[in-house]
């Protein structure tokens, strides 16, 4: 498969990834090898990337590509979470050049469902504060302001940056595995937003 290169919008920078509040962002088991990814975790980026990846092409809600990716090697996989400004531009040119069945993948952000801004209390599924990859007017919770409307992260192919959605929206995903658990306040935030059954 051919990836042709695509530059993002200035500005959506990333830092460092730290945990929020007191609880320490997930580290993978000393012992974990990306040999115990499954098979079907194929795609691969260059170094310094070490994760193994899993392209659904298939369009489901938020929390139903979250669950399928979670259940794939308990604890050690999850929708994929965006530690550099250089597995964005992987991630976006991978979503370009995919043929999928859907416009858009879900990638591992969501909002805590307690937040009073478009902007606050995004969280990567590892725990770290989402400090980049937005563009333009994103997140803008559809009107710009806060009303618990989009609460999950996901890339468009025409929009290559990220954009606050609404859980409900039918979308593929990109789970990736790296031996990291959700973080307990993901797990958290994941589990506000999902509608009641």
């Amino acid at each position: 498969m051919r990836v042709a290169s695509i530059f993002l919008i200035a500005g959506c920078g990333f830092q460092a990834h730290a945990p929020t509040g007191e609880e320490a962002a997930p580290v993978p088991d000393a012992g974990f090898d990306a040999a115990q990814c499954p098979a079907s975790y194929d795609v691969r980026f260059p170094p310094p990337s070490s994760s193994r990846y899993r392209l659904i092409t298939a369009g489901h809600a938020a929390w139903t590509q979250s669950d399928a990716c979670a259940a794939d090697l308990q604890g050690a996989t999850h929708l994929v979470v965006l530690d550099s400004q250089n597995e964005l531009d992987r991630v976006v040119a991978l979503v370009a050049a995919a043929t999928t069945q859907v416009n858009s993948i879900w990638v591992g952000a969501v909002q805590q469902a307690t937040a009073m801004q478009p902007l606050a209390g995004w969280m990567w599924f590892d725990g770290s504060p989402v400090t980049g990859g937005w563009s333009g007017v994103e997140p803008n919770d559809r009107d710009g302001r806060e009303s618990q409307e989009e609460q999950f992260a996901r890339i468009e192919k025409t929009k290559l940056y990220l954009q606050d959605s609404s859980g409900n929206t039918s979308s593929g995903a990109l789970c990736e595995c790296d031996g990291k658990p959700i973080a307990t306040a993901a797990a958290a935030a994941i589990a506000a937003n999902r509608p009641p059954s």
